[in-house]
């Protein structure tokens, strides 16, 4: 294994009502693990007491008592919705920074969890599985998640380093029911614009344009990966409203508001392509 070379796993659980939804991180960098809980106002890193396991992909185990927290439960996970394509295409060839990865686009939850002494349903919910490896986030980027029954909505913008310059990378699949699109750049996909409203991107005469707000509320601070180690903090919106229209040329072909989306925004300043 190289030096600091880190991988990670994202695990998101929403309920049916989309009231209340959490994430945890599963990450090893340099054969040392983290594991990271994210809920709406708070995160928390977790110690080795803790029990927070995913046992042959279907089962979530959990039984946190530390830092104030209480939260015990078992959820149960469906069958796992893949893309169609490898999300990285032909790029997960090189040693790249970071590679992405969606391991479940959507999949269905069950089980319930206590939170503090409140019971939480989970039947008829559902989750999203994505994962990271590399040596380093990247410096800029942006992530974005909606999720529901019937679509899926995940995006991802980061300023990739590339032999001796960096380009913007684009990584976007919607999923309605069985259709699949995909924006990424290897299949053309443009980025319009990002700044800390909205974003838009393109691909021939197909648009999605994502409509969010970056502070509102403050979001949880999460532990990253460097080349130094795991040292960064970055910023996760865990819930926040957001809004987007996905057409093709004058026709709408999916348009929602979401109380329920997750955002990363880890651009310094607003960021003009056209």
């Amino acid at each position: 294994m190289k030096k600091h070379y880190f991988i990670g796993h994202y695990y998101k659980f929403i309920t049916k009502d989309s009231k209340f939804s959490f994430a945890f991180i599963l990450s090893v960098q340099n054969k040392k693990p983290t594991r990271q809980l994210i809920l709406r106002d708070a995160s928390y890193t977790l110690s080795d007491e803790a029990e927070l396991k995913v046992v042959d992909d279907k089962t979530v185990f959990i039984n946190i008592e530390e830092q104030g927290l209480s939260m015990n439960g078992i959820l149960k996970l469906g069958d796992y919705h893949k893309p169609k394509h490898n999300i990285m295409s032909f790029f997960a060839l090189f040693n790249m920074e970071c590679k992405h990865s969606i391991r479940s686009l959507y999949h269905s939850v069950s089980g319930s969890l206590t939170l503090n002494d409140k019971e939480i349903s989970f039947e008829k919910g559902r989750g999203y599985i994505e994962g990271d490896e590399g040596y380093s986030f990247p410096s800029e980027y942006l992530w974005y998640n909606s999720l529901s029954d019937d679509y899926t909505v995940t995006l991802a913008i980061a300023r990739v380093p590339f032999m001796f310059s960096s380009f913007l990378g684009l990584l976007c699949v919607i999923r309605m029911g069985d259709k699949e699109y995909n924006l990424s750049t290897y299949k053309g996909g443009k980025i319009k614009i990002i700044n800390r409203r909205h974003v838009l991107i393109s691909k021939g005469k197909y648009h999605l344009m994502v409509n969010y707000s970056v502070d509102q509320p403050a979001p949880p601070l999460l532990l990253a990966p460097t080349n130094a180690g795991m040292d960064r903090m970055i910023k996760e919106n865990l819930v926040i409203p957001s809004s987007f229209t996905f057409v093709k040329g004058r026709e709408i072909i999916l348009e929602k508001a979401d109380k329920a989306s997750s955002l990363e925004y880890m651009f310094e300043e607003d960021f003009y392509n056209e």
